[in-house]
């Protein structure tokens, strides 16, 4: 393994952290109703590592656009050891608008447009390739790392409804680990995350891709490996083991 030290730790200014503890705060009041449980010792150890310096990768499933923030407001902001990190999060290019960008500046986090295949699908790419945005993010994503942040990541890449398909997750994490190995750093963690919505029982809906206004969200977090528990737990498949780490939070019917 590599250098077991982060080169620095950054917190954002008092300022920040205040303003994201109010937005926790203010989405209590809002249309966008979230529960979440803690079925691990997961979040415990996650700031545990963070006050030891370390960097915290939040992985978790994929299916809708307010999957995303649910995990920024519900988890980041709303702890305040996590609040007072640096944040980076991907996001789909054609959703990276005026809105998303005000909102990103006003709560000091940083954004990296990815062009997706629904971007390609609505006419948003123009010449860029889907994917294009990808290796920005893992390059941004390690030096956030690097200072003790905390990086959103969804393994799957794009909206998906189930966990079936481990093609995508074993990608992102090999080209993770592998980038991590090449800048010889080993600080940091895993922190898993399982998002389902109560009440319903098809997720193959076209319907359920937006913001589903008024639907209870469930976040149940999981256990918080390192970067070297990872290696040994994953055996060299990554993907089917964020799967399995996954499936028991959340229901039977998106595994």
């Amino acid at each position: 393994m590599g250098s077991k030290e982060a080169l620095f730790h950054t917190e954002v200014s008092s300022f920040t952290t205040i303003v994201r503890k109010g937005s926790a705060l203010l989405s209590r009041c809002l249309p966008f109703p979230c529960d979440v449980s803690v079925v691990d010792d997961g979040l415990a150890r996650a700031k545990e590592l963070l006050r030891d310096n370390y960097g915290l990768a939040i992985i978790w499933n994929h299916s809708n656009m307010r999957d995303g923030p649910a995990i920024i407001v519900h988890i980041i902001f709303a702890n305040s050891t996590l609040n007072s990190r640096r944040v980076l999060v991907p996001i789909a290019d054609h959703q990276h608008g005026m809105i998303t960008r005000i909102l990103a500046k006003t709560l000091d986090t940083d954004l990296v447009p990815i062009v997706t295949n629904e971007t390609l699908a609505r006419g948003k790419a123009g010449a860029r390739p889907v994917g294009h945005g990808k290796l920005r993010y893992a390059h941004e994503a390690i030096s956030i790392l690097k200072q003790g942040g905390v990086v959103v990541l969804a393994p799957q890449g794009t909206r998906g409804n189930y966990l079936a398909d481990e093609s995508g997750i074993e990608r992102s994490l090999r080209f993770l680990v592998k980038l991590t190995d090449r800048e010889q750093f080993d600080r940091f963690a895993l922190l898993f995350v399982g998002i389902s919505m109560k009440g319903i029982q098809d997720y193959n809906s076209e319907n359920l891709r937006g913001l589903n206004h008024g639907v209870t969200y469930n976040l149940r977090v999981g256990r918080c490996v390192t970067k070297e528990e990872a290696i040994k737990l994953a055996g060299g498949n990554y993907g089917s083991w964020v799967c399995e780490e996954l499936k028991p939070l959340v229901p039977e019917i998106c595994q």
